[in-house]
């Protein structure tokens, strides 16, 4: 979905040569979770895929770990993606929740040679939202944004209070909703691809077939 030259295959590849290394390793893999269209049967991939790979290795008790971390997907200003919805979802030990049934803690995966956990530095529901009001707040939200950053309250507040809090003093569904080149707060920025471009070419399209719309007899009619 993001162009991403990462084939299964490939992470297969990679596991094995990780698994099959002289001494265990443990490795960290950067993930993000939460894109559009995304579903749980995405997440049980990566459970095949090691599986597929850990299925052919022999039994150890000295097992090569794998620490997937995963950061909730923000749609950032000034790239392909920046009109893209973001999940409003709690990530944090949803991975293991999911994927471990029946194993302790965090681990997801338990196999002959591999061992898998999710890592609990997962950003939570709050930090997301702040990362959304700063990629697509506006002026009018300056002055909570004031008061936010000024309370010390806030700060040392447990995560639900602070979720709490900016869901009473900010749009989150339209922070985190789908947007359009027209409507997109950051659409000012420029960058050196052609994104602005082809967001300008698609408001030109928009403004046609809407002046099209506005001098048809039937509209006028209406």
């Amino acid at each position: 979905m993001v162009n991403k030259k990462i084939t299964r295959g490939v992470l297969q590849e990679f596991i094995r040569d990780l698994a099959t290394c002289d001494k265990p390793h443990q490795v960290k893999f950067y993930n993000i979770i939460g894109y559009p269209t995304e579903t749980e049967d995405d997440w049980w991939e990566f459970v095949e895929d090691i599986k597929a790979v850990d299925a052919k290795l022999p039994k150890t008790t000295k097992q090569t770990s794998i620490l997937l971390h995963s950061t909730p997907f923000r749609p950032m200003p000034a790239t392909p993606a920046a009109c893209w919805p973001a999940s409003y979802v709690n990530y944090r030990g949803q991975i293991a929740k999911v994927l471990g049934k029946g194993l302790k803690g965090n681990i997801f995966y338990q196999g002959n040679s591999i061992w898998a956990v999710e890592s609990m530095g997962t950003e939570s529901l709050p930090t997301v939202i702040l990362s959304m009001i700063c990629h697509r707040g506006t002026e009018h939200d300056a002055e909570n944004i004031q008061k936010i950053a000024c309370s010390k309250k806030f700060w040392s507040a447990s995560s639900l209070v602070k979720e709490a809090t900016l869901e009473k003093y900010f749009d989150v569904k339209t922070l985190f909703g789908e947007f359009t080149p027209e409507t997109l707060p950051t659409r000012y920025l420029k960058t050196y691809c052609a994104i602005e471009r082809m967001w300008e070419l698609d408001a030109e399209t928009i403004s046609k077939r809407h002046s099209k719309e506005d001098a048809s007899p039937q509209h006028l009619q209406a």
